[in-house]
């Protein structure tokens, strides 16, 4: 049957294969997308807390407010627009998505991390899914902020 569909051993896959992406495809009859267009330079450019910077002030880092209504989930992209090539980016990025009355992140807080994007990466596109179960309690504020890894560094998403 010429289904499109075929098994292969893990071990030739790894031998033949350098890179794997999926894709998802969102129906617009079941999702809502929603698109917002930012950048950080000068003082919108905070960076992460890291041994470079140890002092990132990063309530400047671009946020934006979530209010959920019921358990769900979310998808979240976080793209630069300046790349290398078609797959990396020029500096390392990263997001997060935190449990605090849809405030401004000044503190990292992992009892109140709901997600994040994984560990920075010099990426052109990171993405993810954000889960909000049952147990959180609704309607809730979230804050989502994105950023690079290093203060100082241009980018826009």
């Amino acid at each position: 049957e010429k289904d499109g569909i075929f098994w292969m051993n893990i071990s030739d896959f790894v031998t033949e294969f350098k890179n794997f992406y999926m894709c998802r495809i969102f129906d617009p009859r079941i999702w809502t997308e929603k698109e917002e267009n930012g950048k950080w330079e000068g003082v919108t450019a905070a960076g992460l807390p890291n041994r470079a910077n140890p002092e990132a002030k990063i309530e400047n880092n671009p946020q934006y407010s979530i209010k959920v209504y019921k358990p769900c989930s979310i998808f979240i992209k976080l793209t630069q627009t300046k790349s290398v090539n078609a797959y990396k980016g020029t500096i390392p990025i990263y997001y997060l998505v935190q449990s605090n009355n849809g405030k401004r992140i000044s503190k990292i807080n992992r009892t109140g991390m709901v997600g994040n994007s994984g560990r920075p990466t010099d990426l052109k596109t990171v993405s993810g899914e954000i889960v909000f179960t049952k147990s959180m309690s609704f309607p809730g504020k979230y804050t989502l902020m994105v950023c690079s890894l290093y203060a100082g560094e241009k980018g826009e998403n």
